[in-house]
């Protein structure tokens, strides 16, 4: 059985302590990054560098998107936000492209015990796309805005069984 690593590297936390300082908007490049650090961040240290990602989004509430071949943004309470919004799209578009992936297999030609895995897969896929469609985000932000707060699970759920 592997074992894990229980703290962080030397190189993630000096990674970790300069992205700790990153004022909202700024961007830290690759470059300072991996002179921080004596190794290529995008490459051989990306790892690394996901790993001080994570301890300073958990411990500070920091969240950093890539800025394409120039560094790391740290996002304000806004691009937070939309950082949320665009792993919904994400989630959408995987769970309609993973059904119709797992419709080419032969049912069939499936064991039981695999068409109940089946029918599973294929149900929450279907629940997932539904629930991510761009009417029902549009019904549930009115939902939200009546409320004026975060609603709770099951009337999420009710509102999209209308």
């Amino acid at each position: 059985m592997p074992t894990s690593i229980p703290e962080l590297s030397v190189d993630a936390q000096v990674l970790a302590r300069r992205l700790e300082t990153v004022k909202p908007s700024e961007v830290i490049t690759y470059a300072e990054l991996t002179g921080l650090i004596k190794r290529d961040v995008q490459h051989e240290a990306a790892s690394v560098l996901t790993s001080a990602r994570r301890v300073v989004q958990r411990e500070h509430r920091a969240v950093f998107a890539a800025v394409i071949k120039v560094g790391l943004k740290r996002l304000d309470p806004s691009g937070i936000v939309g950082f949320g919004e665009a792993g919904i799209q994400k989630m959408h578009r995987t769970a309609r492209r993973t059904a119709r992936t797992i419709a080419c297999a032969d049912y069939d030609a499936l064991p039981n015990a695999e068409k109940i895995r089946f029918n599973t897969t294929s149900s929450l896929l279907g629940a997932m796309e539904l629930a991510t469609k761009p009417a029902r985000i549009k019904a549930l932000s009115a939902a939200v805005a009546n409320a004026a707060a975060k609603l709770p699970t099951a009337e999420v759920l009710q509102l999209f069984s209308k």
